[in-house]
């Protein structure tokens, strides 16, 4: 039986890079574009490898997966694969945490920022409605000497530190995971997470979602924001409570925002961040170039062709107690 390579679903506007990889080796190669659990398992169930971009790998998936023997994703985080149930059924479980995502997102965490805090929104919509005038915009403040507070002091915030220091603003970071050592290295200030949200101008969240992030920004963290405050999101949607950023943004309690992600990807057309002129939303487009899409999608056909030679990847978020049958 040949070697299966199973492709769930992809946005990407080909899988050249990822099926170049694999040219040459004795691999079928199924391509799909289903997300429904229910739909996939009949896709997957004698696959060797699988690719998933956004659809749900849950753990009923996962079970009927016959002698899978890894399941790959094209990006940093992976929280839309059940990794428990991969690790109890002896599957890899393989992201691309080295992809160039530090030069893309950090580039949009100040784009997001510029635009927020300099009212770009405000202002080029009233021009192109026949408008010219910067009062409509005020108050608005030059960035130099004001505090950008990272939240999360990994590969991107590193970036994005560097970014804002250009721009002659003070860093504070909250990571609990890292000395104040390690980040004064960068020039930037360890903070604990009340004092992050009380001294910032702007906050850029890069965290993982996991149980310990999820709604790390509620009702009570934006209490503790300065008014004047703008909030930027480039990691997962669920880190911030929504409607509880919704209720804070209505009330005032903050500036704005700049969301590359939101709970609910693709929001409904009545949906108030549409109507709301201090919010500026992307659809998760931080980390893409075309320079990006191509190392993505290269690394995960790297893997695929490593586990065909070898029975596993190079690396692994997991750590499978045994190999699938």
């Amino acid at each position: 039986m040949a070697f299966k390579v199973v492709v769930t679903d992809y946005l990407f506007d080909t899988l050249e890079p990822f099926l170049k990889e694999l040219e040459g080796l004795d691999v079928d190669i199924a391509i799909h574009q289903e997300r429904e659990p229910e739909k996939i398992i009949p896709l997957v169930r004698d696959a060797d490898v699988v690719f998933v971009h956004h659809a749900n790998i849950n753990a009923q998936v996962i079970q009927a997966m016959e002698h899978c023997k890894m399941i790959t994703r094209p990006a940093i985080g992976f929280d839309n694969i059940d990794v428990d149930a991969a690790t109890q059924k002896g599957i890899y479980v393989t992201n691309i945490p080295e992809y160039g995502a530090q030069h893309d997102v950090s580039n949009h965490v100040i784009l997001l920022m510029l635009a927020c805090v300099k009212k770009l929104w405000t202002l080029a919509s009233d021009v192109k409605r026949g408008g010219w005038d910067i009062n409509i915009a005020k108050p608005i403040r030059r960035l130099t000497g004001q505090t950008l507070g990272l939240c999360g002091f990994g590969r991107i915030p590193k970036r994005i530190a560097a970014k804002a220091q250009a721009l002659e603003m003070n860093v504070v970071a909250y990571d609990p995971y890292m000395s104040a050592e390690a980040i004064g290295e960068f020039g930037v200030k360890k903070v604990d997470f009340d004092t992050l949200c009380a001294v910032s101008d702007v906050i850029s969240i890069t965290l993982p979602l996991n149980q310990e992030t999820k709604y790390l920004f509620d009702e009570k963290a934006f209490q503790k924001m300065k008014k004047t405050a703008y909030i930027i999101n480039t990691a997962r949607g669920a880190v911030i409570k929504e409607r509880d950023l919704i209720k804070a943004l209505e009330a005032g309690e903050i500036a704005g925002a700049g969301l590359d992600v939101l709970e609910n990807e693709r929001p409904d057309p009545d949906h108030p961040f549409r109507r709301m002129d201090n919010v500026i939303v992307t659809p998760h487009s931080a980390w893409f170039s075309e320079d990006s899409k191509h190392s993505l999608l290269g690394q995960c056909g790297q893997q695929a062709a490593q586990v065909f030679r070898a029975g596993a990847p190079t690396h692994s978020v997991n750590a499978p107690a045994k190999a699938a049958d």
